[in-house]
């Protein structure tokens, strides 16, 4: 479907813009609700555990059942605090730096963030608005692969052997077009090697930092 040019909002392939600007934010509330609805599912296996009766006693007596009790309470507080804490870095200093402070500490361990000295934290939140902006450029128009042989510095490329064939396709492609690029294959590993293998994949990317120190 085509919309005339005069029934435009906003500005001209500014929708994703948009779309981030609301989304973005907009996740909090949904882990509000799951919370909620995990409160709900604590709540009905508690009175579940006290009316089914199983070896001659109910199950809220038994030990292993208490356990599992136990644990899905400090789950829920956990995720209740890791939201509020979430919400509040969006109040306190904005949705950008709250942004990176979870990416930081998400890699590198609770409390990276705030260990970055001030002048490297600066850099790294202009970094999400620049991946945003990447993002609007492929969503919006074509980004032609001839266009990344002006990416002078180096860039590390790594693909897992699991990897669907279409990110291996697409890391060829890209392979081809970038001036500076050295590629690394991990052997059994998936796209999502960084975040389930990375004692693998992290030293990988401290040499190429090493190396490259400089470049």
């Amino acid at each position: 479907m085509r919309v005339p040019r005069e029934n435009l909002l906003g500005e001209w392939n500014g929708g994703f813009a948009i779309g981030q600007a609301r989304l973005g934010p907009g996740r909090i509330h949904h882990c509000m609700r799951a919370i909620g609805m995990a409160e709900r599912a604590y709540d009905l296996m508690c009175v579940r555990v006290q009316e089914r009766v199983a070896f001659g006693k109910p199950l809220a007596a038994q030990g292993v059942v208490q356990e599992w009790i136990a644990e899905s309470r400090i789950r829920i507080e956990q995720a209740r605090l890791l939201v509020l804490k979430a919400a509040w870095l969006m109040d306190t200093v904005g949705n950008r730096g709250a942004a990176a402070e979870h990416f930081i500490d998400f890699w590198m361990g609770e409390g990276a963030w705030h260990a970055t000295p001030e002048s490297r934290r600066t850099a790294i939140e202009a970094a999400v608005v620049n991946v945003q902006g990447w993002g609007r450029a492929l969503f919006a128009e074509p980004t032609p692969l001839k266009a990344l042989n002006a990416l002078t510095m180096p860039v590390l490329l790594m693909v897992g052997k699991n990897s669907p064939a279409s990110g291996r396709a697409v890391a060829g492609l890209l392979a081809q077009a970038l001036p500076r690029v050295e590629t690394l294959e991990f052997e059994g590993l998936g796209h999502m090697g960084p975040v389930t293998h990375p004692e693998v994949v992290n030293p990988a990317i401290e040499e190429f930092l090493r190396r490259n120190a400089a470049a």
